[in-house]
């Protein structure tokens, strides 16, 4: 039996739980009681956006496909946002993350390339789309042209 996905509540909490994270980095608390906390999460989010992305990737007659694309893409910047602020902090987590800095750089490359290839998708669909719209000479002639009286039977 197929599973129903709730794209759109799914990536608003994920979009939610990244702010926190990134909240959290900026603020003065105590590393030692919430950066293995925030490190989890943070992992969590990682394997969540890409379950959803392979998800996408496989439902290609999904009905509002390119929407969720779109906003996985938006998702995907801001979880690589994080990332980059995790790998910058200089304030009290700095010191728990360093181990942890060459995973969070192959994590963040990762969805980097993601970004890159949903919008090279988005961008052929979008182009595809405005192809198939296009009217060609003959059928404008025929569209224009005066439409034949019939004989009245």
């Amino acid at each position: 039996m197929a599973e129903k996905i709730h794209y759109d509540d799914n990536i608003f909490f994920m979009t939610a739980l990244i702010r926190t994270l990134d909240d959290a980095v900026n603020l003065s608390v105590d590393a030692d009681y919430f950066a293995e906390k925030v490190l989890e999460d943070t992992l969590f989010l990682d394997t969540s956006i890409q379950k959803l992305y392979s998800s996408l990737k496989e439902n290609t007659h999904l009905i509002s496909r390119d929407a969720y694309l779109h906003s996985i893409m938006k998702l995907k910047k801001a979880y690589g946002k994080l990332l980059e602020n995790l790998l910058s902090t200089t304030g009290n987590f700095a010191a728990h993350f360093e181990t942890m800095r060459p995973k969070i750089r192959r994590i963040a490359a990762g969805h980097l390339n993601d970004v890159n290839e949903v919008r090279k998708d988005l961008n052929e669909v979008k182009k595809s789309k405005v192809d198939n719209d296009m009217i060609s000479y003959d059928e404008l002639n025929f569209l224009m042209s005066p439409m034949e009286e019939s004989p009245e039977i």
